[in-house]
């Protein structure tokens, strides 16, 4: 498995095809407004399987977000494992000493806590707003 970071020109299509197949309610369309240059995206064998966001602070604690995958890739699960890896190792070699993630997908929440991740806070929402 390879790990690059996101290219909107290369990679923008193929992310808003994953969102639209898992019926995200966000309007991804947006493209850039959500997704910076700061993503990962895990492939094998030249095939994309899935990509998250990295929230880039001046502090010692950054957030992982944007989870998003191939809905039926065989390897699905071990390229978010290692999705998971990557975007701790970048962020160690940046300085950062914290993560936060914050996800309602259970297989998302269980890698973490299998590595290690402690649960902050429950029953958690995420809103957006346009300012």
């Amino acid at each position: 498995m390879k790990a690059r970071l996101y290219k909107e020109s290369k990679d923008l299509k193929t992310i808003l095809k994953w969102w639209k197949e898992c019926k995200t309610p966000v309007d991804f369309n947006y493209g850039k407004i959500f997704l910076s240059d700061t993503g990962i995206i895990i492939s094998d064998k030249g095939k994309d399987i899935c990509a998250c966001w990295l929230v880039i602070t001046n502090s010692d604690v950054c957030h992982l977000g944007w989870f998003i995958a191939e809905r039926y890739h065989d390897k699905k699960e071990e390229a978010l494992n290692y999705l998971i890896e990557v975007s701790k190792r970048f962020l160690r070699l940046h300085g950062y000493k914290y993560l936060t993630i914050y996800t309602e997908n259970s297989g998302i929440e269980n890698k973490l806590l299998k590595k290690g991740f402690v649960i902050g806070d429950e029953n958690v929402k995420q809103l957006i707003g346009v300012l």
